[in-house]
């Protein structure tokens, strides 16, 4: 096998019979190809011919593994191109020959590949090449725009051709004028073989290649998409949804239910001060206030009791004043 990609394998001995395959799979065959090459040849021992049959153009070989003679292959060995082809599809599906393929070949004494057996994709020279990829795509790109003018032109020659087959003047002049658009055209292409710098045909790339398969359109789901896009200031959340606010105090820390400037009534028979009312429900304009009393809870009394101008009447007093 390979020490690396970059040198010979190691062949078997020079009494193995068939290191000669191996020798010629591995100056056609690349690194990694070669390893399931030699795997096949290394199975080819345990296959041999049963029989074979005479079908005229080529020969029908049948092969049966040792200890396994009930399992048996086809081969069909064409003489003309020494072409070989099994049933089990290995070269037509993988691109190498197959064990079955290498037992045949042995059976006749061919110890080198067909050419009909090699695939250039999977030889060493498959990147080697004498054009460059660009130049190479450029010939192929002049010689489709040969074939799409020579189309139109036959297409548009057909019409005329029918009417200039009507008439004897017609036919003549048609004539006349095809041997002279004939003439100038020839000259025009041999003058530009014969110039030193001739037309370029502009290199066509993927990007504006029509041939090409594009990736399809995005198109927009269902749904109304996040004006935001993201986290706004005064937004909660990374997906820009808007935070429940108190409608008290306006904070986004808590809701109306857990607010602590939220008037509770006071089980404890602690009253609210005026103050406190005041700053709450603005300035007193009526005085229709008989009976009636406000508590707030201890953590709220505490709060508005810390204030030097806090007065100190409860709300029985200050309902009293008027």
């Amino acid at each position: 096998m390979f020490k690396n990609k970059h040198t010979s394998p190691q062949l078997p001995s020079l009494t193995d019979p068939v290191r000669p395959y191996y020798k010629n799979a591995s100056e056609i065959y690349t690194y990694e190809l070669y390893i399931k090459v030699a795997n096949e040849i290394r199975k080819e021992a345990g296959y041999r011919i049963s029989h074979f049959d005479d079908c005229g153009d080529h020969l029908l070989l049948s092969l049966i593994r040792f200890q396994h003679g009930e399992i048996s292959y086809k081969v069909r060995y064409y003489k003309i191109n020494n072409h070989f082809k099994c049933d089990c599809l290995l070269f037509e599906t993988e691109g190498y020959p197959c064990k079955h393929i290498w037992a045949s070949m042995k059976h006749f004494n061919i110890s080198r590949l067909p050419p009909s057996l090699i695939l250039k994709q999977w030889t060493k020279e498959a990147t080697t090449s004498s054009t460059p990829p660009e130049q190479g795509v450029s010939n192929n790109q002049e010689q489709l725009t040969q074939m799409e003018r020579y189309d139109s032109l036959t297409s548009d020659t057909n019409m005329l051709n029918f009417y200039a087959s009507r008439m004897d003047s017609n036919f003549i002049f048609a004539k006349q004028e095809i041997a002279r658009i004939t003439a100038y055209c020839k000259d025009a292409f041999e003058q530009n073989l014969g110039s030193p710098t001739p037309v370029q045909v502009p290199h066509m790339g993927h990007q504006n290649n029509p041939n090409i398969v594009r990736d399809p359109v995005i198109v927009k789901t269902k749904g109304m998409r996040n004006h935001h896009g993201g986290q706004v200031e005064g937004l909660g959340g990374l997906d820009g949804k808007k935070s429940r606010k108190c409608r008290m105090c306006s904070s986004v820390e808590h809701d109306y239910h857990k607010c602590p400037h939220k008037l509770r009534p006071n089980t404890r028979g602690q009253s609210a001060s005026s103050s406190q009312l005041a700053s709450f429900f603005g300035p007193t304009t009526t005085n229709n206030h008989e009976n009636t009393e406000y508590f707030v809870d201890d953590s709220t009394q505490e709060s508005f009791q810390s204030f030097p101008f806090m007065l100190s009447y409860n709300l029985n007093f200050y309902f009293d004043a008027y």
